[in-house]
């Protein structure tokens, strides 16, 4: 798959909000995830969740999507790969908002590790 220039820095622009979120305060990580879907299907043998309608967050950080298909160890958020898209809206407060096709989210021990934004209509906005 090839990433546009912009994608490229949208992604990065997503990482450094995170991490300014999470510097800004440390206990982002040792706060819970939530979760809320419109509905779910979850596939134990292979590791496989979807969300329909999905909205996680943490802290100030808020991850929404019309879909979510997860390759992960359970639901807890300590490892895995995210997939959301459709009108997918990620909110940092106080540090900016992003809205794209597609977000892949990489989770490591809780906390997101990698974010991977595409998609024609991929748009990052800081708010003052």
């Amino acid at each position: 798959m090839q990433f546009s220039s912009l994608s490229l820095r949208i992604g990065a622009a997503l990482v450094v909000m995170a991490r300014a979120a999470s510097a800004a305060d440390n206990s982002v990580s040792h706060q819970n995830i939530f979760l809320d879907a419109a509905s779910s299907e979850v596939d134990y043998k292979k590791n496989k969740v979807e969300f329909k309608d999905i909205v996680i967050s943490q802290g100030d950080i808020k991850v929404e999507a019309d879909h979510a298909e997860a390759e992960a160890t359970g639901l807890n958020f300590k490892t895995g790969v995210w997939t959301f898209s459709g009108d997918v809206r990620i909110h940092v407060e106080k540090r900016g908002n992003l809205r794209s096709d597609q977000a892949v989210l990489d989770f490591k021990d809780s906390q997101i590790v990698k974010a991977t934004i595409t998609g024609d209509e991929s748009l990052a906005r800081r708010q003052s």
